[in-house]
């Protein structure tokens, strides 16, 4: 029987895992129009690369101070290179997604010292709901989930200058891009810290990389110089809002983002996760496991339990709060299955992981061929707009809720989304009931396509001429 070498079997299995994240991450970037609070962050990115001035956004009386400038700035940096496309403002949380299966692999790596449990960790968070449902878009979970995994190992190697600089700038990145709540990790290295006796090596190290943190210092002291308490209360009252889901009682909201959900994304992994939950307790607090290796699980597991705790505080229950916990979960399952399977990859990876990748593959190639019509769609309606023949005065767009001028900029997804995708700004209207209602000058409608909205239009007379995905465009007669 031939050999086959371990170590050409884990770089080949370590390829098609690095085609898979590609394949998952970038599938849909050609024909994907954005929608939700992504059209938000495009339409500041977009608003950033128009007026060359980077600040725009955070200035005046609706200055936009909920989140931090750094993923916007570099999606409006995307812009000026490669145009207003979802290409370019969805590049910024794509690639945070591969650094965080790449983090996710090195920390199950460090954890359990097997090949097996760093390729499993990391093929088992790539391939859940969330992944591709929070970092295909432009959305900062990604970002800071990154910049978590990065801070948990960079503490993990304090006592090395290389470790150090990592927990710094994984710092700094979070502040930069999501906001405060990184914060919370640090009590939990503190306790780590005192358990096992390392302050001695922890404080030399951070002594000349903490002067990163003089970046977020400034630019939150800059917008407190900018707007005085308002930044504080902004943050605030974003933090502690009511929940959106008016249908279900507050316990209910936080069951379905929470454990119904979840339990969901991760279906064909869910006894796996459970088990491997269940087990990473078991080894955390057994006598048998190290002292070293029981103290550092302890503090995944804390910092797991952390995000849980922060997500359930908050009012408006979201499933997206749960980002940051799934790398810490599939590092417990990886964990386990290495237990299962030994520390080597077994054989039969490799063509598992080839069919998955030609799986993936022809999903790819039919999720393109189906969206190719919308995407035509964007392009004729984009065309219109270069040609001059829709424009803001000839046009007018229905939304479900139009903010007094001077409201606190927040996520609009139909106005948001027209800026990005089209560039228009034209007079926002609710639906009327009449067509005597639109003004004298509006020749076109823009409506976010929606089965309801379509007939009330037709039986007011216009008639579509264009769709996209999320878009549709109607004409007075």
């Amino acid at each position: 029987m031939l050999s086959v070498n371990p170590n050409l079997h884990h770089r080949v299995a370590l390829l098609l895992l690095c085609l898979l994240a590609l394949t998952f991450t970038f599938s849909n970037v050609w024909v994907q129009e954005l929608h939700g609070l992504a059209t938000l962050y495009a339409a500041l990115a977009r608003e950033m690369a128009e007026r060359h001035d980077l600040l725009a956004p955070f200035l005046g009386e609706r200055g936009y101070l909920l989140k931090p400038p750094l993923a916007l700035w570099w999606s409006a940096a995307n812009c000026w290179l490669f145009g207003y496309n979802t290409f370019a403002v969805t590049l910024a949380s794509r690639l945070a997604g591969l650094g965080c299966v790449a983090m996710t692999y090195w920390l199950a790596r460090r954890y359990y010292q097997t090949q097996t449990a760093a390729w499993f960790a990391a093929l088992i968070f790539l391939t859940n709901g969330m992944y591709l449902q929070y970092t295909n878009t432009f959305r900062l979970e990604s970002l800071m989930t990154f910049s978590a995994l990065a801070m948990l190992w960079g503490y993990l190697a304090i006592n090395t200058r290389r470790g150090a600089a990592v927990l710094c700038a994984g710092i700094t990145l979070s502040l930069l891009t999501k906001g405060l709540v990184i914060l919370a990790m640090l009590p939990v290295f503190a306790l780590h810290a005192h358990a096992v006796g390392s302050w001695r090596q922890t404080a030399p190290a951070l002594r000349y990389w903490a002067l990163l943190l003089a970046l977020p210092a400034a630019w939150y002291g800059y917008l407190w110089f900018l707007h005085g308490d308002q930044l504080a209360l902004q943050l605030q009252q974003d933090f502690w809002r009511g929940d959106g889901n008016l249908e279900l009682m507050p316990f209910a909201s936080a069951w379905l983002e929470y454990v119904s959900r979840p339990a969901q994304r991760w279906a064909i992994w869910l006894p796996l996760v459970l088990v491997g939950i269940a087990a990473g307790f078991a080894r955390a607090f057994s006598r048998a496991t190290p002292p070293a290796a029981r103290a550092d699980l302890q503090l995944l597991l804390a910092l797991l339990l952390l995000n849980y705790w922060i997500s359930w505080i908050k009012p408006e229950p979201d499933l997206r709060y749960l980002y940051s916990s799934f790398p810490l979960v599939a590092i417990l399952a990886g964990g386990l299955l290495s237990r299962w399977l030994g520390p080597v990859l077994p054989r039969w990876t490799i063509a598992a992981s080839g069919g998955l990748l030609l799986v993936s593959v022809i999903f790819a190639v039919l999720l393109n061929l189906k969206g190719q019509a919308d995407h035509r769609g964007l392009l004729a309606l984009q065309a219109r707009v270069a040609a001059g023949s829709l424009t803001n005065q000839n046009s007018v767009q229905i939304v479900e809720n139009i903010y007094p001028p001077d409201a606190p900029r927040r996520s609009n997804p139909m106005p948001d989304g027209l800026y990005f995708h089209l560039g228009l700004q034209p007079p926002q209207l609710r639906l009327p009931q009449t067509s005597a209602e639109f003004p004298a000058a509006a020749r076109y409608v823009l409506v976010a396509r929606s089965a309801s909205r379509t007939p009330a239009l037709r039986a007011l007379g216009f008639h579509e001429v264009e769709r996209s995905e999320k878009f549709a465009l109607f004409e007075r007669p």
